[in-house]
């Protein structure tokens, strides 16, 4: 099994509290892990180092190792987004595509999507399964918090060969 992350002596304290002191753990690709504890104990600040490392404004110590592509998912990330093509970051390749239905499109539009030819179909099932709209063109603040949530989820799914962090995935989920 490939080694996805690997995270030595790890250590975060404030001053008034250790989070965590000498932490080593290993991630593995193609196996979900779960971390597990009370409010306040430090798993979303472990998370944000895990993904930002070199650019978190936390001091921490030890050293974090990435052998493959990550992402992470916040507990109250907001999208950035207009549309759903923008909140799935698909919004280049949808663009062509209706160029391309719309027979208005360009060499680069059809050497965009070359190997591509699958996508509006992955994209709508992701957003049929996550009871979406299924328009990407649909403004994204017309959806509810719960929506805006599942969207990022399926963002997420959409990477391929990424490691996913997920702090508390299932928190603001309307159903």
């Amino acid at each position: 099994m490939q080694q996805a992350c690997i995270i030595s002596n790890l250590s975060l304290a404030f001053p008034t509290q250790d989070m965590f002191n000498q932490l080593n753990l290993v991630l593995y690709s193609g196996q979900s892990s779960a971390l597990i504890g009370r409010n306040g104990l430090g798993k979303s600040l472990l998370f944000q180092i895990l993904h930002l490392q070199q650019y978190s404004n936390l001091a921490y110590s030890g050293q974090i190792t990435w052998h493959i592509q990550h992402d992470y998912l916040a507990q109250l990330q907001r999208l950035e987004a207009q549309t759903i093509a923008q909140g799935l970051e698909v919004e280049y390749l949808h663009r062509a595509f209706q160029r391309i239905e719309e027979n208005t499109a360009s060499f680069e539009d059809y050497d965009l999507v070359e190997n591509a030819w699958d996508l509006p179909q992955k994209w709508q099932q992701i957003l049929h399964n996550a009871q979406l709209p299924m328009d990407l063109n649909y403004p994204i603040q017309q959806l509810s918090e719960g929506q805006k949530t599942k969207l990022a989820l399926c963002r997420l799914f959409l990477k391929q060969d990424h490691y996913l962090l997920l702090d508390e995935p299932s928190n603001h989920l309307d159903i």
